[in-house]
């Protein structure tokens, strides 16, 4: 009873200031209560008006409760083909609901599958872009930095020496006769002295 007054109050709040998609779950949970109380014949002409009412078909989750109601109410009556009706359509929303909800999961998952790779290959590019930049201020069989390490980092090498007059050296090394190493013994063993002479 006190249920009875609480849906019937809220119901007319909701069709004074026009709340007609919160009317429509109301009274649904109208013929829900009246199919507890034992009422179907009451819940059936409540549930069918709904369907009648509604011009534009109804939200599928208020259909999904109202073809539910019908049902338990259609065979609570023993009307058994029209309860086979309803419950056939409340499957197949039960079933559209649950494609929706799949292929929306489906789409999420692609799209951060997307975004992960995307992510992915940004980092990737970045990582080459360093190793590049690397590769572009080294000598490829030293490891040494080249001219174009030089030319990057001495103007603040001599800035910094000029601000703290401190001393700076540039010193350059010449290998003698390393010709006479690659004429004599091969570039293979002349490309381990450079190496070994860079580690030095």
């Amino acid at each position: 009873d006190e249920a009875r007054r609480l849906l019937e109050s809220a119901l007319a709040a909701c069709r004074r200031y026009g709340y007609a998609a919160y009317a429509t779950r109301i009274r649904c949970s109208q013929a829900e209560l009246q199919l507890a109380c034992g009422q179907p014949d009451q819940a059936l002409g409540l549930l069918q008006g709904l369907i009648d009412e509604a011009t534009e078909g109804l939200p599928q989750s208020t259909a999904l409760r109202v073809h539910h109601g019908l049902y338990r109410a259609s065979k609570a009556l023993g009307r058994l083909d029209q309860a086979l009706e309803h419950l056939e359509r409340y499957d197949g929303l039960q079933r559209e609901r649950a494609m929706r909800q799949l292929k929306a999961q489906s789409e999420l998952l692609v799209t951060r599958l997307e975004v992960e790779r995307l992510h992915q290959d940004a980092q990737a590019e970045r990582a080459r872009s360093a190793e590049l930049a690397q590769h572009a201020n080294q000598d490829p069989l030293t490891g040494l930095g080249n001219r174009r390490h030089l030319d990057h980092f001495l103007p603040a090498l001599l800035a910094h020496a000029r601000e703290h007059l401190q001393p700076l050296s540039l010193a350059l090394l010449d290998i003698d006769w390393f010709k006479q190493i690659n004429d004599s013994h091969g570039h293979l063993v002349g490309d381990r002295v450079l190496i070994e002479f860079a580690q030095m």
